[in-house]
């Protein structure tokens, strides 16, 4: 009886991650209109590696890689209008806002920073 319980325990648990974790689809070609509602496009126009966390209002704070020049869509809960991003540059973070439906792109500033740019509606 002892094992059950402890299964029981373990799927809850795995029930609970997947349904509060972000998902991410990948793709490395910019879509054409706004992300979906919920979720977010994020490119890297950087020549490194970028590890940055997400979080919105209805979902953990997740870690996250982009290969250099590549992108992806991140969803979190259908629910979210806002996504905060901490990204980090020699150890230091900077946190963005980012609104759900929107793409963006990070990219370093002249200061080496890296900041986050909203891709124009085409």
């Amino acid at each position: 009886m002892k094992p059950m319980i402890i299964n029981a325990s373990l799927w809850l648990t795995v029930l609970l991650i997947s349904s509060t974790a972000f998902s991410h689809e990948g793709s490395f070609e910019v879509p054409s209109t706004s992300a979906e509602t919920g979720s977010v496009y994020i490119a890297n126009r950087t020549n490194d590696e970028i590890v940055f966390y997400l979080e919105s209002a209805n979902t953990i704070r997740t870690k996250h890689r982009l290969s250099p020049q590549s992108g992806m869509t991140f969803s979190g809960a259908a629910a979210d209008a806002w996504f905060n991003i901490h990204v980090y540059t020699d150890n230091t973070p900077v946190i963005y806002g980012l609104t759900a439906g929107k793409r963006y792109y990070l990219k370093r500033n002249p200061a080496g920073i890296i900041d986050v740019y909203i891709i124009p509606e085409s």
